[in-house]
């Protein structure tokens, strides 16, 4: 069950690397009590996988696959890593919620925590959103590249990196702030290109 192609973006052994000794896995072909059958970690890492598509689905096309619609394992290797590090993530939240402890007073949930910390971190990085809020006008409009030569979504396929652009007029040139509060704020006034000057319509 190890095979990547059971699976979209990672491995049965790269999960269970990370769950070290907090969960048993069978030793022959049927799981004991204590241990959690094969069938049972093949779901929840494709629930973890989904879970990554649903979460990325904003910024990147479902299923993942290179800017050409190619399969998944074309891409370059830094940019499979990323995506199978949140899987991975997420596959051992949903482990431990689901298994650690289980038949004892322990509860999975004190040892998942730290997974669920990384994976939103994570999540949030490879969305853009890890930068801390600004108050610099132009870092603010600023974001982390996408994954290079991971195909955007649909209703993404301007992102570079930045919040939009700015239409540069006179105007607009030195405060695009108030310059964008003007033009949807006060549909009475109007900006001209440089060489015809700004006015407001009367």
């Amino acid at each position: 069950m190890s095979r990547c192609e059971d699976f979209l973006y990672t491995t049965a052994d790269s999960v269970k690397v990370r769950l070290g000794n907090k969960v048993q896995f069978p030793r022959g072909r049927e799981a004991e009590s204590d241990e959690i059958s094969n069938s049972l970690l093949a779901q929840l890492i494709r629930d973890a996988e989904s879970d990554v598509e649903l979460a990325l689905s904003s910024r990147y096309y479902v299923p993942f696959q290179t800017v050409n619609g190619g399969r998944f394992d074309a891409l370059a290797d830094h940019v499979k890593r990323q995506i199978r590090m949140v899987v991975d993530l997420r596959a051992v939240y949903k482990i431990l919620m689901h298994d650690f402890g289980r038949g004892t007073h322990v509860e999975g949930e004190a040892y998942s925590g730290p997974s669920s910390r990384e994976y939103d971190q994570a999540i949030k990085a490879l969305l853009g959103q890890e930068k801390a809020p600004t108050t610099d006008q132009t870092q603010r409009s600023r974001m982390s590249p996408p994954l290079p030569g991971l195909r955007l979504a649909t209703t993404n396929r301007a992102d570079n990196g930045v919040f939009g652009k700015a239409i540069n007029t006179d105007a607009g040139r030195n405060d695009l702030s108030s310059y964008a509060a003007n033009q949807t704020n006060d549909p009475s006034r109007t900006f001209l290109p440089r060489g015809g000057g700004s006015r407001g319509l009367r």
